[in-house]
Formats: structure tokens, sequence, C-alpha cells
């Protein structure tokens, strides 16, 4: 998939910046997102507060370990097959 490992798309959030074709990886990824989602943008000083103490990546691993919206390996060339939840209740 353009030259980015799938184990590593299975670990790690990637942001392409479609203008420049740069790709940002974790917490680099939720920076780039920040800095375009105008309400978001109220985040980035904290983010880059975390970025600067050496925490963000850290941070990022630590829920990216435990997320289960799409766990690791389910994801191919294809896209990513997410778990469907029943209607009923």
């Amino acid at each position: 998939m353009n030259g980015i490992d799938i184990d590593e798309l299975n670990k790690k959030m990637h942001v392409k910046d479609l203008s420049t074709g740069k790709v940002t990886i974790g917490i680099y990824g939720i920076k780039t997102i920040l800095q375009r989602v105008p309400l978001l943008m109220l985040l980035l000083p904290f983010l880059y507060l975390l970025i600067a103490l050496g925490l963000g990546q850290i941070c990022y691993d630590f829920v990216a370990e435990r997320r289960l919206i799409v766990p690791v390996g389910h994801c191919t060339e294809n896209g990513c097959k997410l778990p469907v939840k029943s209607a009923n209740k």
C-alpha cells in the first residue's frame, strides 16, 4: 500500500497530506489532523506540550495498543474488517 508496511498500518495510524504526499505516523498523525480541523485546534497546545516532554508518542502507543475499533491483524491491502454490532438489544 504505497510503500507503507501493512503491519505498521495495523499498529499506528498513518495520515497522508494529499497536497504534499507527506505521511505522518502516530502522535504526529494526530497533530496533522488537529492542525486542520478548526474546533480541534484548541487541543494543539496540550499536544505540543506532550510531544515536547517526550510523552506524546508514549501516550499514543498506550491508547493504540488498547484500541478495539480495528484490532491488529484485521487489515489487508483492500481495507480493514470492522466488527459488526448486532441490532438486537
